[in-house]
């Protein structure tokens, strides 16, 4: 039996243009990032990861229980739930393709924002910036090392982020990450 290529049926959505032009971006994403035929495209890797991160409990099986659980819901065929295919997914995808995805519809939001949503006719961008903790893996040590404390050795891997967020639509606009530096460092 010869297989298929990974097929996503998209939900209709209305017809409001920066939502269509949403929906091609994922496609055009999809058929960039896919490489192989799988049960677990760029798009359905994407959202696993990112229902991933903001889940309490972190686990990727976790986040593939859940999906079954709303597959079921939806009357969907429903995937087993091993996190060795969903783990190696997550390997492929290419952080450059995620955050020019990530970029693009955060400016077409921002775009289709009424006029009420500027300030004085100004589009206001604001700017925050935080730390995260990573696990302490020596892949994250390598990139984030340990900022430098009186005790070596003790602590975890510190990524600092800043993006960039329209006050109107609350749309984030971009981001950037680096290593963490200590205070007073000029960062």
């Amino acid at each position: 039996m010869p297989k298929t290529v990974c097929t996503r049926r998209w939900p209709k959505v209305p017809t409001i243009p920066c939502l269509l032009q949403t929906a091609d971006d994922l496609l055009m994403f999809q058929q960039r990032c896919t490489v192989r035929v799988c049960n677990y495209p760029a798009v359905k890797t994407l959202s696993l990861l990112i229902r991933q991160a903001i889940s309490a409990n972190k686990s990727c099986r976790n986040a593939l229980i859940a999906d079954a659980a709303d597959q079921t819901a939806l009357q969907n065929k429903r995937l087993k739930t091993p996190n060795d295919a969903y783990c190696k997914a997550r390997k492929r995808m290419v952080e450059s393709e995620v955050k020019s995805l990530f970029q693009l519809s955060g400016q077409r939001l921002d775009e289709a924002g009424p006029e009420a949503w500027l300030w004085h006719d100004r589009r206001v961008v604001l700017t925050d910036g935080s730390t995260l903790s990573m696990p302490d893996s020596q892949d994250n040590q390598a990139v984030y090392p340990q900022p430098s404390t009186p005790k070596k050795e003790l602590g975890f891997p510190i990524l600092r982020i800043l993006v960039l967020i329209t006050l109107g639509s609350g749309a984030v606009l971009d981001y950037a990450v680096a290593p963490y530096e200590v205070k007073g460092t000029g960062e």
